[in-house]
């Protein structure tokens, strides 16, 4: 997977440019704080040595200078020109002065003499470490006439000395220090590069990547926080691993367990991408271990695998391991190294079942990666033995929810075929007396009459027995649904029409329609069965609780916005109950359409069970089912229909 590049990444500028910053900071602050200072405190001690002019005749010119001094008059030329000849040999000699001033007590500057030429020759690469403006200043302050205070100041502007050994060693030793300090701040970043820029950018680039997808893990990660990302990143992987075959189990939860291993290889190699994911199965050897009896599925991608090679592998797999742990995943190195994992139930032994793992790059892992691998086989082969279960107990539930509804619809039918053969019979033992002479005291006419309302009689019950055999044939549409538009007044109108037959005769069925209902896209032969199935099971509540009368009303209503029709049925029997007699709370209410869950004492069931309304209305229609205890008395299960549904399939379910 390609990994997204269209955001400019200013990671690394923005790195780089930090590192300049900090590098220029640290070795400026090395030069001012620490070498300049330390330059300035052995000058200060050598300060005769290194100034060795006799300034008292150019102080006492500087003391002329400043008492003649007016604001409002130049200072006398030839005073001033002796002045500058006498500072000019100042300058012109070894010295590091290159700047002497007169400045007067209450004015700025009077007279300056200064050599520029000389500071920047003494400011040179020998003596000076990155700045090159090193400059300092010692004042002498001319005193005025008797009694009176100083009028001024002669300044002598100094630099860095040339050829001076001690500054010449500082300077060395600073230049060793900054480069240290180079090294280590460069080591610094770098470290911080490789070890959290780089791995915050590569983690931060998967997660970019993802974006509504599964993560995908890096191949060799080096730093923690990249070892972290793949510890989250294949937790939430192996999740969505089982999610993806979970789905499988629900959109099949009948189908045979080598069906759903065969689906595991393709998931388990795009979402953890691996370069192939085998399927075997392995048979016990003479010698205590395992050899592939046969490659049952593989996930190859664009790196081919030696197959022949594969099945020639020698797994040393203990023979007895244990009940949910399974064999700890090995590393073969035969066939290209690949990680062999158990994920085989118990029940299956000796032959295991087993996946081979070929991760992406190819050679013989390090350590790290060898144990990594290892580990993340030991979680995967966990996760799959997990699901296998889940989907051996599902299977195992769905088909005895299946074998209760088969017994109940024959039940049912049994119950309801009686009614209407018992009502056939009479209308034949008329028929066969009025042929015979069992009616011959009867006039002619009246012969007619009833010949022709037997006669009809069993038209009417020909007709109620196929509505009958229809009812129940509906189940036979779990596998092949076809919907259609249909009004619920009228399909309801149909199966309260054929499920009277089987009430008692106190037993009354109201209906309460709402007018103008929108008409809804429904697969009508299951919704059928699914109110035929609610209402069964209100009329069953009542008889076992011994309702010698009792009242099932069928309503029917659309939401405000017209987006949807509701179906209710309630009854007047004693609600929903526990097993233990006692009223169910809400909680207990909102878990009887799961599977395997029924508030009824064994074989006291009449109907399909709830689960399969939960399925019918839930997953066939994208509806909404629901159930309560009313407030004025019995149970109410509301069957919400959406309107239409544009995007529904007739083969949506057409592999259930």
């Amino acid at each position: 997977m390609r990994l997204r590049t269209d955001r400019k990444n200013y990671l690394l500028p923005i790195t780089v440019a930090l590192y300049l910053l900090t590098l220029l900071m640290l070795l400026s602050e090395l030069d001012r704080q620490y070498f300049q200072v330390e330059k300035e405190s052995i000058i200060k001690y050598s300060f005769r040595e290194l100034f060795p002019h006799n300034t008292a005749h150019l102080q006492e010119l500087s003391r002329t200078i400043l008492l003649q001094h007016r604001p409002d008059l130049p200072v006398d030329a030839p005073l001033e020109q002796a002045w500058r000849q006498v500072s000019r040999g100042m300058l012109d000699g070894d010295g590091c002065v290159f700047r002497i001033r007169i400045v007067p007590k209450d004015a700025s500057e009077l007279v300056v003499e200064e050599d520029a030429a000389k500071f920047d020759r003494l400011n040179g690469f020998a003596n000076t470490l990155f700045y090159r403006n090193f400059e300092n200043v010692v004042s002498y302050e001319i005193a005025g006439e008797a009694g009176q205070p100083w009028v001024g100041l002669l300044s002598f502007h100094y630099t860095t000395p040339e050829h001076y050994g001690p500054i010449t060693a500082l300077t060395k030793r600073y230049r060793i220090w900054a480069l240290l300090m180079l090294v280590a701040v460069t080591a610094a970043y770098g470290f911080m590069w490789r070890r959290l820029i780089l791995p915050v950018r590569h983690v931060v680039s998967r997660i970019d990547a993802a974006a509504g997808m599964p993560p995908r893990l890096m191949t060799t990660p080096a730093s923690m926080l990249e070892k972290a990302y793949n510890t989250l990143a294949r937790d939430a992987i192996l999740l969505r691993v089982g999610h993806s075959l979970r789905e499988v189990i629900s959109a099949q939860p009948t189908s045979d367990r080598a069906t759903l291993l065969a689906r595991i290889p393709g998931p388990v190699r795009e979402l953890m991408d691996y370069r192939a994911v085998l399927l075997l199965e392995l048979a016990p050897s003479e010698d205590g271990a395992f050899t592939v009896s046969r490659c049952v599925q593989a996930a190859d991608g664009s790196d081919s695998v030696d197959y022949e090679a594969v099945c020639r592998m020698h797994i040393p797999l203990p023979k007895h391991v244990a009940a949910i742990d399974g064999g700890a995943p090995l590393m073969v190195e035969e066939a290209g190294e690949c990680v062999v994992c158990d994920i085989s139930l118990p029940e299956d032994r000796p032959h295991l079942t087993c996946l081979a793992l070929f991760a992406r790059e190819k050679g013989r892992p390090d350590a790290a990666q060898r144990a990594w691998h290892l580990e993340t086989a030991a979680l995967l082969a966990e996760q799959l033995r997990e699901t296998v279960a889940v989907f051996d107990v599902t299977r195992r539930h769905v088909r005895g929810e299946r074998s209760r509804a088969n017994i109940n619809l024959a039940r049912n039918l049994g119950h309801d075929l009686t009614n209407i053969i018992a009502t056939s019979k009479l209308d034949i033992l008329t028929v066969s007396k009025i042929l015979g002479d069992g009616a011959s005291g009867v006039d002619v006419d009246s012969r007619r009459e009833l010949l022709g309302d037997s006669v009809q009689g069993l038209l009417n019950s020909a007709r109620l027995l196929q509505d009958v055999v229809n009812i129940y044939r509906s189940f036979s549409y779990i596998n092949r649904p076809s919907y259609e538009t249909v009004h619920i007044n009228a399909l309801l109108d149909e199966i309260i029409g054929v499920f009277a037959l089987s009430l008692p005769a106190k037993t009354v069925l109201h209906k309460q329609y709402a007018e103008a209902l929108p008409a809804c896209s429904v697969e009508p032969r299951l919704l059928k069965l699914a109110v035929f199935n609610v209402m069964t099971n209100a009329a069953d509540a009542m008889k076992r609780h011994g309702e010698a009368e009792g009242t099932i009303t069928v309503t029917t209503t659309t939401d405000p916005a017209g987006e949807g029709v509701s179906i209710a049925v309630r009854d007047t029997g004693p609600g929903i109950c526990t097993a233990e007699g006692r009223a169910a709370s809400q909680a207990e209410i909102d878990g009887i359409f799961r599977y395997g869950v029924s508030t009824k004492t064994e074989d006291s069931g009449e109907g399909l069970g709830l689960s399969w309304v939960w399925t019918i209305v839930e997953e066939f229609h994208g509806g909404k089912v629901t159930a309560r205890n009313h407030p004025d008395g019995g149970a109410e299960f509301v069957m919400r229909i959406g309107v239409t549904d544009e995007h529904r399939s007739n083969d949506d379910h057409s592999d259930c």
